[in-house]
């Protein structure tokens, strides 16, 4: 039997913005990739002779998550403030069923809040995915 669940805490630390929290909202489909060496999906990767070919590409680790975007805190604006630093931050992703994970990396892609259901979601991409706990 799978064992899974919720983001409960996304947390954290970069060396000049500082440390903090962005808070996940329960339910929702997040995603995740550890990352690490994949191979090509290219449907023309074959010899004459019907030998395949591969394309080995090393790819980043990242989450996707969808957070809740209080007005007060401006978590959106902190999702920013952290994606557009020259510096990597330090994230911690802690799941319902006690797994911590551990990405080196930032914030990618647009942050695009919804106003009305006060959420966004957040991509955070780095290096090898670690799992700490």
């Amino acid at each position: 039997m799978a064992v899974g669940g919720d983001i409960t805490a996304v947390t954290f630390s970069h060396p000049t913005i500082g440390v903090g929290a962005f808070y996940p909202v329960a339910g929702q489909g997040n995603t995740f990739d550890p990352g690490g060496v994949r191979a090509d999906d290219n449907a023309s990767g074959i010899t004459t002779n019907g030998t395949p070919i591969f394309i080995l590409n090393f790819v980043r680790g990242n989450a996707t998550i969808l957070l809740e975007n209080d007005g007060l805190r401006k978590d959106s604006y902190k999702a920013a403030e952290l994606a557009g630093s020259p510096q990597n931050t330090v994230f911690k992703i802690s799941v319902i069923n006690g797994d911590v994970y551990k990405i080196t990396g930032r914030p990618v892609g647009d942050i695009n809040p919804d106003v009305n259901a006060s959420t966004f979601s957040m991509k955070i991409s780095g290096g090898i995915v670690e799992k700490i706990a």
